[in-house]
């Protein structure tokens, strides 16, 4: 009856997620190896003392890479090196608004991504990353002209400002 097509319909759902978190891992690697960011794992050395361990699969999750609040000017939102906003892939390269990415919420502003890069979640106090799933998304995305404004943050929780070329957020 009416509980077998809910267990129906959840386990539809699941599959479908699972295979949609498989495709985005497949592309990432695929991108990752048409990029030279794949090291071959037969010739990996085990971890050396103060390197970064890999996560576990189960920490990774997709991300969708949300533009709607930001409302930036750019074809995507830029990779870092490490967890600073300033220091930016020396590539500038970046993931497009729009589409997910495979990663791992690090619980402090930030997503670990393939290749030792990292993405923040916020950008000038608006969220621009957030779970594919919706489950971490503060509001539903509203229609045009209803975003507030934030108020100014402390002069001095201010980030520096920004360089003298336009660089991709």
């Amino acid at each position: 009856g009416e509980a077998a097509s809910v267990e129906t319909a959840a386990a539809r759902a699941a599959e479908a997620a699972r295979l949609r978190v498989a495709e985005a891992l497949r592309q990432q690697a695929a991108r990752d190896l048409q990029n030279g960011k794949v090291v071959d794992s037969s010739r990996e050395r085990p971890a050396e003392k103060g390197s970064v361990m890999p996560l576990p699969k189960e920490a990774w999750k997709e991300y969708y890479v949300d533009n709607a609040q930001l409302k930036a000017h750019t074809p995507g939102l830029g990779f870092r090196m490490s967890r600073r906003l300033g220091d930016r892939a020396g590539d500038d390269s970046s993931v497009e608004w729009g589409s997910t990415i495979m990663g791992v919420d690090l619980g402090d502003g930030w997503l670990r991504v393939s290749g030792g890069r990292y993405l923040p979640t916020h950008l000038n106090l608006q969220r621009v990353l957030c779970a594919a799933d919706g489950i971490h998304r503060d509001t539903p995305s509203p229609g045009p002209g209803r975003w507030q404004r934030q108020p100014s943050p402390p002069e001095a929780s201010r980030p520096p400002p920004p360089r003298a070329t336009a660089p991709q957020p």
